[in-house]
């Protein structure tokens, strides 16, 4: 049993609502959390900006704006980020 709860130390349950377009989205993110790819493509450490409202109401499936750490911080002169959801990212640790 302390096997499970080792393995569960450091992991968030806090689920979030996000409205968008009058339906309500429960996700694990929140705007300015650092995110990875999760095994998508994505490299290296991406930021959500906040909700893609326009992806999120076409496709029925909460997507974020997201922009590339590096960026940010004047590493890269390119945002190479795109729009991601919940299932293509993961938080990083």
């Amino acid at each position: 049993m302390s096997k499970d709860i080792n393995n569960q130390e450091g992991q968030s349950n806090t689920l979030y609502t996000v409205l968008c377009a009058g339906c309500e989205y429960k996700t694990k993110f929140k705007k300015g959390d650092r995110v990875i790819g999760n095994g998508s493509g994505y490299s290296g450490i991406m930021i959500i900006d906040g909700v893609d409202d326009f992806l999120t109401k076409a496709l029925n499936k909460l997507h974020w704006e997201v922009s590339s750490e590096d960026y940010i911080l004047g590493k890269r002169k390119v945002n190479n980020a795109e729009p991601v959801c919940d299932n293509e990212i993961k938080p990083c640790t």
